[in-house]
């Protein structure tokens, strides 16, 4: 869970990047070696393997992360030849709560630092779905809206975001484990009621 102090030191990382997105991850990457997690880097990938289906990598499977020292977004594929473990693990190393993951030769850190849903790496696709579960801005990074809003000028896109129902069952903090049941099945249940929606978009 997000202490005062952690969460302070994301505040800084936000304003130290002024909308810069390199800038921001690079904050946050000075939080990451500032802060450290109750978990080790090995248990946290020994935890991810245990969830994940499958550690061969899907072959449209794109998953990003961030530079924890340029602040620089990557996305990474089954042709870059790197465990897929290690970059789902990465993908989810929020600063000060999970650890930073390394490899090749590089130290990486959740790849939704710098972007609410990370939705304008679609850009080009004729439809697009975006599930954005933060999707408010900050700082100067646009919100998950702005990102589809901007978009939709040559795709058709659909947004989805927390209901009322998952907000509450969330909680004011979403990295609280202790929220993770009611949370799903909110998630699930609001799954169901927008699968027209996205039905429809692929239509």
């Amino acid at each position: 869970m997000a202490s005062r102090l952690l969460t302070a030191a994301w505040v800084w990382a936000f304003l130290r990047g002024r909308g810069d997105l390199e800038r921001v991850g690079a904050g946050f990457g000075t939080v990451a070696r500032r802060f450290t997690p109750r978990v080790s880097e090995e248990e946290r990938l020994r935890t991810v393997r245990a969830r994940l289906w499958t550690t061969p990598w899907p072959r449209t499977l794109r998953v990003a992360a961030t530079d924890a020292d340029t602040g620089v977004l990557t996305v990474f594929d089954y042709i870059r030849g790197h465990p897929l473990v290690d970059v789902v693990s990465a993908s989810g190393a929020v600063p000060g709560i999970s650890p930073a993951i390394r490899f090749g030769g590089r130290t990486w850190i959740d790849g939704g630092m710098v972007s609410t849903a990370n939705a304008r790496l679609a850009d080009g696709y004729e439809r697009v779905l975006v599930i954005a579960l933060m999707p408010d801005g900050h700082a100067g990074i646009p919100s998950a809206g702005q990102d589809v809003a901007a978009m939709r000028a040559t795709a058709k896109v659909e947004l989805i975001t927390p209901d009322l129902r998952s907000v509450r069952a969330v909680g004011p903090n979403p990295y609280d484990p202790a929220r993770r049941g009611p949370a799903a099945v909110a998630g699930r249940d609001q799954g169901l009621e927008a699968a027209h929606r996205v039905a429809d978009l692929w239509h």
